[in-house]
């Protein structure tokens, strides 16, 4: 006799697979119909399910993450954000004195009362002496303008008065240099219109004289003009005679500010918080030049801790925050950490053990917002550690209340689904006897 072909048997096993489910499914479906007359019968059982299923929803909610207001303190190299407030000309930068150094690059057009010379051109003195207004127009993106007292060794007084933001502008780079003790950012307007608007940057040039530098320029009343890819720069020294200079920053701009010595001015109030904020950017990109797949991002965090009610997470230097959607909502407050004249040594006592750090230096960053969950960790895809609070935490109880409260419900679950099982198995005893055989 012949053995039938493997062939044919492989054939048999997807038929005896479907069979076989068609076979359960046929069960399944008429224990569910038998249940649900089952409920219909007995009302106890149909209050005795829908208990359950409310218990099993609790203890859901007590496992899953949800959203809770977090706040935290950090100490970063750099940062930036978008202004998601709905107030016009919020302040943001106030009353810097005895600025060393003003850099800006980009498109502006600045408007100066008073004298002026150059030692750069000695050849426009004689046109410069009988202009008493000098339009300066920076209109590339390359433009860059620099002022400074024309004597380094005199104490400046050069200072900025304020500078407004507008809804929905992007503070890109806020960095803060502790060696150079230079202050440095980018403004992204939401819209870079290019057409006046109404003054949100605001310069007191003091009395003394002030050297301007300027590279990509236009000087209409002196026929004079820079092209936009000349480093060729021209040199001026003006003695202000109207101080105040307003300007309207409504294109992308850089700048950077050369601070005063901080520890002979009252620098905590340079920068005001009480910002709301979208897209916080707590990371830089490392780029090298080349090729864009070499670029590395990296952590700007030195240090900082996060609380949600009770629980605290420590951030450590160079680890990335991940706070998923919304995220930090608020910037409560913001101002620079400069060096300190002495060295100073901190000691917290932790349990038994004794920690030993100095006093870090850069931008220390209030921040607030809501979450589900925050992560922690050198690697942003690979986070160490984390923090999270389920619905019943949100509404402040504590976690071994939690955990009793779930323990609890899911023994009453248990106990519930062992006299559902059993009453309806008692109940389909005499109901498979009743009915008539085929």
């Amino acid at each position: 006799m012949s053995r039938p072909p493997r062939r044919k048997k492989w054939l048999e096993l997807p038929r005896s697979i479907i069979r076989l489910f068609e076979q359960t499914w046929y069960v399944f479906i008429n224990i569910l119909k038998q249940f649900i007359k089952y409920l219909k019968e007995k009302k106890q059982a149909w209050c005795v399910l829908l208990l359950i299923l409310i218990l099993i929803g609790i203890v859901v909610a007590g496992i899953s993450p949800s959203d809770n207001n977090f706040e935290g303190s950090l100490v970063v190299k750099e940062i930036g954000f978008t202004y998601n407030g709905q107030e016009p000309n919020k302040l943001f930068i106030n009353n810097i004195n005895g600025i060393k150094r003003l850099l800006g690059d980009g498109r502006q057009t600045l408007i100066l009362t008073g004298k002026f010379s150059s030692s750069s051109h000695p050849e426009l003195n004689q046109k410069l002496t009988q202009q008493n207004t000098l339009k300066i127009e920076l209109p590339y993106d390359s433009s860059q303008w620099m002022i400074a007292p024309a004597d380094s060794k005199l104490e400046s007084k050069l200072k900025l008065t304020e500078l407004r933001l507008q809804p929905q502008t992007t503070i890109d780079s806020l960095s803060y240099n502790p060696y150079n003790q230079r202050l440095a950012l980018s403004l992204l307007p939401a819209v870079a219109t290019g057409k006046p608007e109404k003054p949100n940057f605001i310069l007191d040039l003091g009395e003394q004289p002030l050297k301007i530098s300027l590279n990509s320029y236009k000087l209409p009343e002196l026929n004079l003009q820079n092209s936009s890819d000349s480093s060729n720069q021209i040199e001026l020294i003006f003695q202000p005679n109207n101080p105040e200079v307003r300007l309207s920053i409504n294109t992308n701009t850089r700048l950077s500010i050369d601070l005063p010595d901080p520890s002979k001015v009252d620098y905590e109030e340079w920068l005001r918080g009480d910002l709301a904020v979208k897209n916080m950017q707590l990371q830089e990109l490392d780029r090298t030049g080349i090729n864009a797949n070499d670029d590395l991002e990296k952590s700007t965090i030195i240090k900082g801790d996060i609380r949600m009610r009770e629980q605290e997470l420590k951030i450590e230097s160079n680890q990335f925050l991940m706070t998923g959607e919304p995220g930090i909502e608020r910037l409560r407050h913001l101002a620079i950490i400069p060096p300190k004249t002495t060295p100073e040594i901190e000691l917290r006592i932790n349990g038994e053990s004794v920690e030993i750090s100095e006093p870090v230096e850069g931008i220390e960053a209030r921040i607030a917002g809501k979450a589900k969950r925050i992560q922690v960790g050198i690697d942003p895809r690979l986070p160490v550690n984390s923090l999270q609070l389920n619905l019943l935490a949100s509404w402040g109880l504590a976690k071994d209340l939690i955990i009793s409260i779930i323990s609890f419900v899911i023994g009453v679950i248990v106990s519930l689904l062992t006299w559902l099982f059993n009453d309806f198995l008692s109940w389909l005893k005499p109901n498979s006897t009743s009915s008539p055989n085929p």
